[in-house]
Formats: structure tokens, C-alpha cells, sequence
């Protein structure tokens, strides 16, 4: 005798619903021709947030004796009440129809048996826990995906597998420079690079200078140019294995130092605002070349005797860097 009949439906935890009425309703709607194997089969939907800005949700089948039947959990964006209840539904009538086929089988099995001459001494029922027992559980749901971060082309910056780590860089670079007030300078120039994320990192740096007597013209001064620098930088890197490509460094900062002419006995200040840009090489490891491009307006632009600043200065960096972490 076919028994089945619509099962009963529960929503637990409607609080974590914005539009709890509405998910109610497309669980039912999900669950209309849904058929369970007997009386009193329920299908429970409990909803809960989670710390991680999802929805989690659980469903449930138990049968007449309250035994636990299948059970499935399922996981959604917050506030996506319908998607679970569409999804849950799904689930619930895959569950339903299955175990409703066997329970169809089982009794069409029994009464074969009871007609059958061996019949008079087999078996004169199934009962429902005995036929479940003797049942396959297959899934009839797979399980969540794990949560996997979205891929690095997702993203305006492009970045490799290990990049998540805030990295460190100390350097050293050789430069020559004009607009400091005596000539053309050359000099040395420690650093570093502070990555703070997604492609944006700072570099402090210390400069200093000496004047090119020999190249320079009239008046010829003998001069020492001290400043320190810091500019903050977007990196735009490009398609290339770790470790072995080249980016592009767009920078801003600004230089704040002095001229020491001892030729005439005179310091002036030395104030620059301006960008950056620079060019770098991952020679593969940890070790790095650059090319680098400053320019800037002299804030601090004057002429005192023989020494004259011009409103523009220029500087040229040839750079090596090891990343320390």
C-alpha cells in the first residue's frame, strides 16, 4: 500500500532571515510535490550567521519515530535566506524521492514474499528502521567547497601565490645629480623598501653627494650635498615568473637636505617636492637591480654668492636591493 504523503516542514532560526516569511514560503514551494515514505516525515531548515559574514544552515529529514534520516549543511553569503531555501528544498526532494523509491521497493519485495510458497516462512514485514538499516545512504548532495581566495587576475594588482607577506628590502645606489647649487653631483645612497600592501610600499633613503670639479664650469666649487629622502610608491608588475620579471615603480616624495659649499664658506637648504620612477629587475632569489628617475621643484631655490639653486633639480639612481624578508 502506498503510504506516501507531503512531509512536514520547519524553519528554525528565522531571526538570521531579513525576509524569514519569504524563505519559509520557497522552501514550501520547493517541497510542493515533494511525496515522503509515511506519516509524519519532517524536513527541518535551522538558519545561523557566522563570523566569517555568511549564512549557515542546516537541513534535516527525520521519519515518523523522530530518527534522524539524512542531514546536509550548507553555507551562502549573509543574507541570502532564499538561496538556502532553494537550495535546501532541492536537496530535501532528492532525499524524499530517493527514499521514497525504496521504501516503494521494500514493500513490493515484502508482498512478492508473502505470495511466494516460501513465503509461508520468510519474512512477514519490514519495518521502517529495519528497512533503512538495509538500505545504500548514498550522497545525494555533495559537499560544500572549501573557501578558496579568489584568483590573483580577480584583482587589479597583480600578484603570485606568495606574495600575501609584507616584504622588506634593503639597498644601495650609486646616482649622479644636478640642481643641488653646485654642479654636477655624484654620490652614494642607502635604502629600503617597506611593502604595506596590494602593491603599495615606502622607501626611505639617505643621500650623499660630492661635487664634479672636473666636469663642471665656472664658478668651480668644492661642495658636499647631504639629504634624506622618502617617497611612497605603487608597483605595477607585469606577467612573469616569481622572482624573475620587471615592474614598474611610480613614486612621490621629496628631499630634505643641505649644501655645504666650502670653497666660499657657505650651507644653504635644500627642499625638493617631485615624483619618481622607477625601473626594476628580479635577477631571480632575493637580489634586485633598478633604474631610477627623479625630478623635482627646489622649494628652497636661491642664489647666495656663487652658489645658485635653480628652481629644478634632476637625479639619475643606479640601484641594487636584497630582499632580507
Amino acid at each position: 500500500m502506498d503510504v506516501a504523503e507531503p512531509p512536514l516542514i520547519v524553519v528554525e532560526s528565522r531571526a538570521s532571515c531579513a525576509r524569514a516569511e519569504r524563505a519559509e514560503e520557497l522552501l514550501h514551494d520547493a517541497l510542493a510535490a515533494a511525496r515522503a515514505p509515511g506519516h509524519a516525515w519532517t524536513v527541518t531548515m535551522r538558519v545561523q550567521p557566522t563570523a566569517e559574514h555568511v549564512l549557515h544552515a542546516e537541513g534535516e529529514i527525520t521519519d515518523e519515530l523522530g530518527l534522524l534520516v539524512a542531514d546536509r549543511a550548507l553555507s551562502v553569503p549573509a543574507g541570502d535566506c532564499r538561496g538556502l531555501a532553494r537550495a535546501v528544498g532541492v536537496w530535501a526532494s532528492m532525499v524524499l524521492e530517493q527514499e521514497l523509491g525504496k521504501r516503494r521497493s521494500a514493500i513490493a519485495s515484502n508482498a512478492a514474499l508473502q505470495v511466494s510458497p516460501a513465503g509461508a516462512t520468510g519474512t512477514a514485514g519490514v519495518s521502517a528502521a529495519a528497512w533503512r538499516e538495509s538500505q545504500s545512504t548514498d550522497v545525494l548532495w555533495p559537499a560544500p567547497a572549501p573557501f578558496q581566495k579568489p584568483p590573483p587576475e580577480g584583482e587589479w594588482y597583480l600578484h603570485h601565490e606568495h606574495d600575501d607577506a609584507r616584504t622588506l628590502e634593503i639597498g644601495v645606489a650609486g646616482f649622479l645629480m644636478s640642481g643641488a647649487g653646485a654642479g654636477a653631483m655624484a654620490g652614494a645612497s642607502p635604502y629600503a623598501i617597506i611593502e604595506a600592501g596590494r602593491g603599495v610600499f615606502l622607501r626611505p633613503a639617505l643621500f650623499f653627494g660630492q661635487a664634479l670639479t672636473a666636469i663642471n664650469s665656472p664658478p668651480v666649487l668644492d661642495a658636499i650635498w647631504m639629504a634624506a629622502r622618502f617617497d611612497t610608491c605603487l608597483r605595477v608588475p607585469g606577467l612573469y615568473k616569481q622572482n624573475q620579471g620587471i615592474q614598474l615603480d611610480l613614486c612621490g616624495g621629496a628631499d630634505f637636505g643641505v649644501l655645504d659649499d666650502s670653497t666660499d664658506n657657505i650651507e644653504l637648504p635644500f627642499v625638493s617636492l617631485g615624483p619618481s620612477l622607477d625601473l626594476r629587475g628580479e635577477l631571480g632569489s632575493s637580489l634586485s637591480a633598478s633604474i631610477r628617475g627623479v625630478t623635482g621643484i627646489n622649494v628652497t631655490s636661491e642664489t647666495v654668492g656663487p652658489v645658485y639653486q635653480p628652481l629644478w633639480s634632476g637625479r639619475l639612481e643606479l640601484a641594487l636591493s636584497w630582499k632580507v624578508k
